[in-house]
């Protein structure tokens, strides 16, 4: 792996009950991961990490109510972050671990994933047009799945919130349950999908596509507000009824 070290550390948390969410990288597809400045010691492909990719986010009038949501892909803006000349959110396969069983049994034909390897991210969340204050001053223009993950951090405090309230033990490992989330009916009512716009280069080949379900861009999406925050706060639990025959 990238990081024996840190591998068993994320183990370690995944089996203590914790959520760790980790940013995706802001130099589009790792297709070629030689132009990732992370592609030697990251931990982005991780399985035991929630990996956050990147959108672009319109409102309707001045923020008053969600429009619309994209893969977050400035293409070409040298030097890039990494010196790669693109910026946008990452993804794709990784060359260290093998595909995670909650992973298994999706269909990767049109996202162009792997049935055998570790595909990332798992989810996403806004990743441009920030306003942040830093060392007393505030700046516009804040962009990078450094922001989305934190944010996609926040939003599990509040899912951990509504659990706690309702007697509930806290999401924790949260893969699991976010495929199987994205598997099921209630997809649609948990998640933002991204359908438009890839994380492709111009030597990526086209990978990856935005794709109806999850992708190797925006993974299954973001947050649809609270109704996300139900869904992973109170599970429905399996109910045995009595034989009534």
């Amino acid at each position: 792996g990238h990081d024996a070290t840190s591998h068993q550390i994320f183990q370690q948390m995944a089996v203590q009950g914790q959520s760790f969410l980790q940013a995706e990288g802001d130099a589009d597809s790792w297709f070629n991961t030689a132009l990732s400045f992370t592609s030697a010691t990251g931990v982005e492909d991780d399985p035991y990490v929630t990996s956050v990719g990147g959108t672009s986010l319109t409102m309707n009038g001045s923020g008053a109510s969600y429009a619309s949501e994209r893969v977050w892909n400035d293409g070409n803006t040298p030097p890039g972050w990494d010196g790669s000349g693109y910026v946008g959110s990452g993804g794709g396969i990784s060359a260290s671990y093998t595909i995670p069983s909650w992973q298994k049994g999706l269909d990767m034909s049109a996202n162009r994933g792997s049935t055998t390897m570790r595909n990332f991210p798992d989810v996403a969340m806004a990743a441009e047009n920030f306003v942040f204050v830093a060392n007393g001053s505030t700046s516009t223009g804040g962009w990078g799945t450094s922001f989305a993950s934190p944010l996609w951090a926040g939003f599990v405090a509040l899912v951990n919130q509504e659990a706690a309230a309702n007697g509930q033990p806290g999401v924790g490992f949260l893969n699991p349950a976010l495929y199987a989330l994205g598997t099921s009916a209630d997809y649609t009512n948990s998640f933002n999908d991204m359908t438009v716009g890839s994380n492709a280069t111009a030597t990526s080949g086209g990978l990856y596509p935005a794709v109806p379900g999850y992708d190797l861009c925006t993974g299954w999406g973001s947050p649809k507000g609270s109704n996300l925050i139900h869904s992973l706060a109170l599970p429905q639990r399996l109910v045995i009824a009595p034989n009534s025959a």
